[in-house]
């Protein structure tokens, strides 16, 4: 549920991102042929959890573990990065080619959902991730810029 967050979203560079995320961002891009991810910009959204998992969510293991957690999304000329980090889930980043991605609204459009076949782990899956962002403005923002490289990738 979005409603057991606070979130704040802002633009920054990667360098200017939690150590591991910025980390983890630029090894990611670099094996895959992207120079100088360190530098670009990046909409970073930190989350903190407002509450508890239920009882039953922490005793099947499907809440979420960590209190807070940052998603970043970096746009490149060719793909976009979409990373997680949290002290207990680790950091994770997809490498998304433009190419096959697709943008929709995540849970009644309370976030950004990618799909790719880069995010499934079955060979042809299409798998989606959704980003969280503060707020309708900052979702807007991030969707408008997505949605002019695909459209300027695709014309």
């Amino acid at each position: 549920m979005t409603g057991d967050y606070e979130r704040n979203t802002r633009t920054l560079t990667v360098a200017e991102l939690p150590a591991p995320l910025a980390s983890e961002l630029e090894r990611v891009g670099s094996a895959q042929g992207v120079p100088d991810v360190r530098g670009m910009d990046a909409v970073e959204t930190h989350s903190r959890r407002l509450r508890k998992p239920g009882l039953l969510a922490r005793m099947v293991g499907v809440g979420d573990a960590d209190v807070e957690h940052w998603t970043a999304v970096v746009l490149t000329r060719s793909a976009v990065l979409v990373g997680v980090h949290g002290e207990k889930r680790g950091t994770r980043v997809f490498f998304l080619p433009l190419q096959t991605l697709e943008l929709g609204d995540g849970l009644g459009g309370a976030g950004l959902s990618f799909k790719s076949p880069s995010i499934g782990g079955t060979e042809g899956a299409v798998a989606s991730y959704t980003v969280f962002l503060a707020d309708d403005a900052a979702k807007g923002a991030l969707h408008a810029r997505l949605l002019a490289a695909l459209a300027e990738l695709r014309a």
